[in-house]
């Protein structure tokens, strides 16, 4: 977390020391890491801080207080967001990636012979009930019996993220958020877009490979750019 909180810090418009003159970077940083996994609230996290890491004006109403948490969080949760892009973390491969990390997988190539898949899974983010009834609702996930935030990733066959979803409340079903976020068409734009692609099929080198997603049964019949195959790897 140390090495994350560094690479981020010149990405972070850092509050004025007017109103947070008892935080500072690193106790703001770990405690969004913590809000982020966890899902507490501003307040929750405020009251979990030593007392001498707290704002200094004691006669505003904790809420109140807990607001400098929130400004920070905001700030902290852009420059991540800066930052990741900039190094270019979460990205389309290209035709010569997407092939070296295929042959990493030696037990793939033999059982899936030519082909360049990604892999799709979904996870619940457990968090704390939300008071408000409507959003504890959207919240609920059934499958997992817990509150929670869901996402999904996409990635290549030695786990690189390829793409990331949105957060969406737990009780969006998988196949759903998939579709939601057209992943199909972001496939089809950028893979259409090499001159060696081909209805589903790219080459790469002298070899042509056919192109497909993998994943559990939650993702079956998959909405996919056309001539992809869709195939049951996990």
């Amino acid at each position: 977390m140390e090495t994350l909180a560094r690479s981020v810090y010149e990405h972070v418009k850092h509050p004025h020391m007017t109103w947070n003159s008892k935080y500072d970077y690193g106790t703001a940083f770990q405690s969004t890491m913590y809000m982020l996994r966890k899902g507490d609230s501003n307040r929750f996290l405020f009251h979990m801080l030593p007392p001498s890491m707290r704002s200094d004006n004691e006669a505003l109403p904790s809420s109140d207080r807990a607001n400098t948490l929130r400004r920070w969080q905001r700030r902290i949760v852009k420059g991540i967001v800066e930052w990741a892009d900039q190094q270019g973390l979460v990205r389309w491969l290209t035709g010569a990636e997407w092939r070296s990390d295929t042959e990493k997988v030696e037990d793939f190539k033999v059982d899936f012979p030519n082909i360049l898949p990604f892999f799709v899974d979904g996870t619940p983010l457990p968090t704390f009930a939300p008071g408000d009834a409507r959003t504890a609702k959207i919240m609920w996930n059934s499958k997992h019996a817990e509150h929670a935030f869901q996402i999904f990733v996409l990635v290549s066959p030695i786990g690189r993220i390829v793409y990331s979803s949105h957060v969406e409340g737990g009780k969006m079903h998988d196949k759903t958020q998939w579709e939601k976020e057209n992943v199909s068409k972001s496939l089809y734009d950028h893979y259409s877009s090499l001159s060696r692609y081909r209805e589903g099929k790219l080459k790469v080198g002298n070899q042509v490979y056919q192109l497909a997603i993998g994943g559990d049964k939650a993702y079956r019949d998959l909405l996919l750019p056309a001539g992809w195959h869709g195939e049951d790897m996990m």
